[in-house]
């Protein structure tokens, strides 16, 4: 009876463990791709600026 308590303990340790395992990578996944999210909407936003910038300038060329 006392090693099917004990087995029983280490399988749900186990168990927690895994989970928790889980959570922090999840977690760290979560945070990565959060950081990539924010530096392609940074690229993006630099991009779409410039060619805004270049379509006005061209515009200012024409009108010459």
């Amino acid at each position: 009876m006392q090693s099917s308590k004990q087995a029983l303990f280490l399988i749900l340790g186990i168990i927690v463990l895994c989970v928790f395992y889980a959570s922090v990578v999840t977690l760290i996944f979560l945070k990565i791709a959060g950081d990539f999210l924010k530096i392609a909407i940074t690229l993006f936003e630099l991009i779409t600026t410039f060619f805004k910038e270049l379509a006005i300038y061209i515009e200012g060329l024409a009108k010459l």
